[in-house]
């Protein structure tokens, strides 16, 4: 579709293009450096790019894959999606192959194909975006830079929420965590909404480049879109960071790194003494520098017989016997309990909690770790059921609220939101503790698994992302680095450097702003899904006829099967309070599944008939492994899959596939 504001340019005869793979690899390769990377053997402990400035490359590092995606098939464009994305998703989350390879002791071809699943994992949402937006454009004979930002919003907002709990780790708004004037729309539209205007920004350069390579034509409409975007975009940050948000009342805070290594972590009986010397020194000298409140790292509390319903910390050696408390401490602990289970049986379950304790050693609250780090702390569903066949499990059982805690400190009432490690990645967590009250933020953290890698800092900076978006002040204590303090602009302050002993004392603002994020949420994230999978359904059933078919009873049948399961994916999901992973990881494949059959069935086209085959093989999957690992009761899920096969097999199409408009 082109602007009416173009403008023909003479020239040269047009080029050919670059062959995509390479244009793909190019793109994957600029997204990927666009977030800290750190590699020890070229620059130390610190990122590659000191200066943060290489966040800006996400503007434009898609450019070069989108020039190659316009005219694409789905097909093409889903393969052109697979390179950029697990190119740049290697980079980003290369840390994994020191865990898998140096602490879990895997060989290196193992950890490397550990990378290369956890990337592909998360290139299949982003390149799922390149081609709904293809089938889009080409359906509705939209411009591409129309279709994509909406489907790269919508993909990255359901990886956050995907099953086993989701990662939306990595995505383009990340990458503004480390240029402060851009940083600042997280205020408005949160991470999400700042991948939606990267998209677009990527999506209409793109545009312009595409057209003045092949056709020597300069697009006004596209290249004007982009350029209004930039400028609005950075002068909202230019206005906001005059703010003065570092004066007036503030709490003096003391961020405890002792660097524990290992060894030391596992907490046996002989090495407890030893954990505490390291903290109790790092104690004296935080109160001797005023220290109001202090943080302990998370689970760094050496002792494992702490039972969740304690009520003061008087006795567990917290403090050294000749110091005074301090008003307030937050304490990483692993606390235990015993409760029944859906058997009645009494069994005993383990907390990763954080407790607040006041000057008198009272234990004013605990925050048990809401969202576990999958195949770290616990077992998702369905894998759990197969896996103890073979290993036996213990696991850490997840909490089931979001409520600030309060404390007191010098006459300061500090709500405390507290996020254990992993949960500072999940905007919905931290938007839901400052809306329920929270207006400081504790982040208790233990990234030893990673090396020096740039997950440490990649982490670090998500906080910088949840202050800006929630406003309020975060203070982040970690057992081996990076900790600091972090005021509502983003500004990150004090960071410690990874792997060595450091002790954090600052004065953090008490100031906060109740954002626009705090209200709407991930509204632009959300209205982009909408959008997407409205104008994606329309182009898979085929058109405006869709009603006016007739259709036979067998297709009739599957589609309500389909439309059906998709109410009881979503009745599922709206029943819970979302803290459960293996309710949410159901409801989510309930949904899908549903669509999948609904639609294909009721689309009459042949990708709904191979969408149903799937469906129904992939249900008999599952009801055959449930069967031997949970007994005969899973027998209905063989049955309801065999069923879907044999309506898939009589289903057919009754109309040809609709001819789509030219690119």
């Amino acid at each position: 579709m082109s602007s009416t504001l173009s403008t023909a340019v003479a020239g040269s005869q047009p080029r050919p293009l670059p062959p995509w793979p390479l244009l793909g690899l190019l793109s994957g390769v600029l997204v990927g450096v666009s977030q800290p990377i750190v590699i020890e053997s070229l620059g130390g402990k610190q990122p590659l790019d000191g200066t943060g400035l290489s966040g800006l490359l996400a503007l434009v590092g898609l450019v070069p894959a989108l020039v190659a995606l316009e005219g694409q098939g789905p097909r093409r464009a889903y393969a052109l999606g697979i390179v950029t994305w697990m190119t740049a998703c290697c980079l980003i989350v290369q840390w994994i192959v020191t865990t898998v390879h140096v602490y879990a002791g895997a060989p290196l071809y193992a950890a490397l194909a550990v990378l290369g699943v956890m990337a592909g994992a998360m290139a299949a949402y982003a390149a799922a975006a390149f081609a709904v937006a293809r089938v889009i454009a080409r359906f509705f004979a939209w411009p591409t830079w129309w279709t994509l930002p909406p489907a790269v919003a919508a993909v990255e907002l359901l990886r956050n929420y995907g099953p086993v709990g989701g990662f939306g780790w990595g995505t383009l708004g990340h990458s503004f965590a480390t240029v402060p004037v851009f940083l600042q729309a997280a205020a408005l539209v949160g991470v999400s909404g700042m991948t939606f205007f990267a998209a677009l920004v990527n999506a209409a350069l793109a545009d312009v480049m595409h057209s003045w390579w092949t056709r020597r034509e300069l697009r006004l409409r596209p290249l004007a879109v982009a350029v209004v975007v930039v400028a609005v975009w950075a002068g909202f940050g230019v206005v906001r960071l005059r703010q003065d948000v570092t004066s007036g009342p503030s709490v003096r805070v003391a961020l405890l790194q002792p660097n524990v290594n290992e060894g030391l972590a596992d907490l046996v009986r002989e090495s407890e003494e030893s954990v505490l010397e390291r903290f109790h020194a790092q104690e004296r000298e935080a109160l001797a520098r005023g220290a109001d409140v202090i943080i302990w790292p998370e689970g760094s509390f050496p002792n494992r017989k702490l039972r969740r319903d304690i009520k003061s910390m008087a006795d567990t050696k917290l403090l050294p016997d000749d110091v005074t408390p301090p008003p307030a401490s937050i304490v990483g602990a692993a606390v235990i309990g015993r409760e029944k289970d859906d058997d009645g049986k009494a069994r005993w379950v383990r907390h990763n909690a954080a407790l607040v304790v006041d000057d008198e050693l009272a234990v004013l609250g605990r925050f048990d770790k809401t969202h576990l780090v999958p195949f770290g702390e616990y077992v998702p569903w369905p894998f759990g059921a197969v896996i103890r066949q073979f290993i036996p499990l213990g696991t850490t059982t997840p909490g089931t609220t979001l409520k600030p805690i309060a404390v007191d400190v010098k006459g300061h009432r500090l709500n405390v939101g507290i996020t254990i490690c992993y949960e500072g990645v999940f905007p919905e967590i931290s938007r839901a503790l400052a809306r329920a009250g929270a207006n400081f933020f504790a982040n208790l953290t233990d990234d030893r698994w990673y090396g020096v890698s740039g997950m440490a800092t990649q982490h670090l900076n998500m906080y910088a992302i949840r202050a800006v978006e929630s406003g309020r002040p975060v203070a982040r204590s970690t057992n081996t680095g990076i900790s600091a303090w972090i005021d509502v602009h983003g500004g990150i302050h004090g960071r410690t450097a990874m792997y060595e002993a450091a002790l954090l004392v600052g004065d953090v603002p008490l100031r906060t702003i109740d954002t626009v994020y705090l209200a709407t949420g991930d509204v632009v994230a959300l209205l982009s899904l909408a959008f997407t999978l409205l104008a994606w359904f329309t182009a898979m059933l085929g058109g405006r006829d869709v009603l006016a078919r007739r259709r036979p009873t067998v297709t009739l049948l599957l589609g309500g099967l389909g439309l059906l399961s998709v109410v009881a994916g979503l009745a599922l999901w709206l029943g819970g309070n979302g803290l459960d992973e293996a309710r949410s990881t159901q409801a989510q494949l309930l949904t899908v599944g549903g669509l999948l059959v609904g639609l294909g069935a009721l689309s009459q086209r042949r990708w709904g008939k191979l969408a149903v085959q799937i469906v129904s093989v992939l249900v008999v999957v599952f009801g055959a492994v449930a069967v031997i690992v949970g007994g005969p009761a899973f027998v209905g899920f063989v049955l309801l899959g065999a069923g879907l096969f044999i309506l898939g097999r009589r289903h057919h199409a009754s109309v040809p596939p609709p001819v789509f408009p030219a690119a």
